[in-house]
């Protein structure tokens, strides 16, 4: 977190991925006192959007007053994957989840201009 201009904090929408991010945000505060021009960002990652448990977890998320990124990564298949082929999503065949990388990377670059 100190080499870091951008903290980004992935979050599962679900009730224990919100309990577990506090201990991180901890380690944010701590990072602060060394380096205060760090920012940290929430990133939704394994969303259903189905669920209306989404909704809750962005309510909880804006008690921490860190701003959630607008692009998510949803549950997808094409994750996993990647990981177990060794390769990329944007070298991967779902097109969806390439958007959705592509949307977040370019989110993550307008933050740090």
């Amino acid at each position: 977190m100190l080499i870091g201009d951008i903290i980004l904090i992935p979050v599962k929408p679900g009730v224990m991925d919100v309990w577990a991010t506090q201990k991180l945000l901890q380690y944010y505060e701590n990072t602060k006192m060394f380096k205060d021009n760090v920012k940290a960002f929430f990133v939704l990652n394994q969303v259903d959007s189905r669920t209306k448990i989404m909704n809750e977890v962005l309510d909880a998320l804006k008690e921490f007053e860190l701003e959630t990124l607008k692009s998510k990564l949803n549950n997808r298949i094409a994750y996993s994957e990647c990981v177990k082929g060794g390769i990329g999503v944007y070298e991967y065949t779902d097109q969806k989840a390439r958007k959705e990388i592509i949307q977040l990377t370019n989110e993550i670059l307008d933050l740090v201009k």
